[in-house]
């Protein structure tokens, strides 16, 4: 019985990683039937529960988790998440802290305690915290962004570009770091439009499908980070109003963010 519960527990984890979230709710509550104690389905399920937006099941699922082991550090980091979702910053941050002490190198949990830090206007200990996730794994590029708000938030722009630098060096496809350096610039009086377009990699040699990363960053920003038709922000792509096969161009008025589902849904047809 003990190997079955593995098993389904196994297998949400999988539909988890291919984005089929119901499905590994599904999964999960079948490995809890099977083993109400198994301390991973209660946090997988939270997590299937929190993606797909129930924040307060989510929680209270985390919540199982860690009474079943106190030492469960991505459970106590997972409840962190659960109380951020749920604008409980400050309980937040204790349930990072707890994920910490546990686990003292873990720097999604720093990362994350930061994230909360800030929503509380405390800008300088959350610099803290990201520091120390940076310190911990220094190529992950969204710490090295979220280090850089903490910066500016602390009026310490020229060094928040730096880090903004740093997280495009580590992924140059992050749009949410293009914004922020872009804005820094205008902090600073440069000229951002001009300085991305002479620095940024864009890969547009006129004939060429890929889209400028200043156009990414700028698109981004316009649709808000989600799909324009059903307002996902799951498995986002950028996509050609006009396909490029039919002579889109590769502008911002042609460009616009899809989830799969519904570029898929859309092929190659102008709407």
């Amino acid at each position: 019985m003990e190997d079955r519960a593995e098993q389904y527990f196994k297998e949400g984890f999988d539909f988890f990683q291919h984005g089929n979230y119901t499905q590994a709710l599904a999964s999960c509550d079948k490995a809890i039937v099977i083993n109400p104690n198994f301390a991973k389905a209660w946090n997988g399920r939270g997590s299937a529960l929190a993606t797909l937006g129930k924040h307060s099941e989510a929680l209270a699922s985390f919540d199982k988790a860690i009474a079943i082991d106190p030492d469960f550090a991505k459970a106590w980091n997972n409840h962190g998440l659960g109380l951020y979702n749920l604008g409980r910053y400050t309980e937040a941050v204790a349930s990072y802290d707890k994920a910490i002490a546990i686990k003292s190198n873990y720097d999604e949990a720093w990362n994350n305690r930061g994230v909360a830090l800030g929503e509380l206007g405390r800008h300088a200990d959350a610099l803290d915290s990201y520091c120390k996730a940076i310190v911990i794994n220094p190529n992950d590029a969204m710490e090295w962004n979220n280090h850089g708000w903490a910066l500016s938030n602390l009026g310490r722009h020229a060094e928040a570009l730096d880090s903004y630098d740093k997280a495009i060096a580590i992924n140059p496809n992050y749009p949410v770091a293009w914004i922020n350096r872009r804005n820094t610039l205008r902090v600073l009086g440069r000229h951002p439009e001009q300085v991305i377009a002479d620095e940024a990699p864009s890969g547009d040699s006129g004939d060429s499908r890929q889209i400028p990363l200043e156009v990414k960053a700028a698109v981004w920003e316009r649709d808000g980070g989600k799909c324009v038709i059903c307002g996902s922000t799951q498995q986002l792509e950028y996509d050609h109003n006009i396909p490029f096969s039919r002579g889109g161009s590769n502008t911002m008025n042609n460009i616009r963010i899809l989830c799969i589902k519904c570029n898929r849904s859309k092929h190659a047809k102008i709407e």
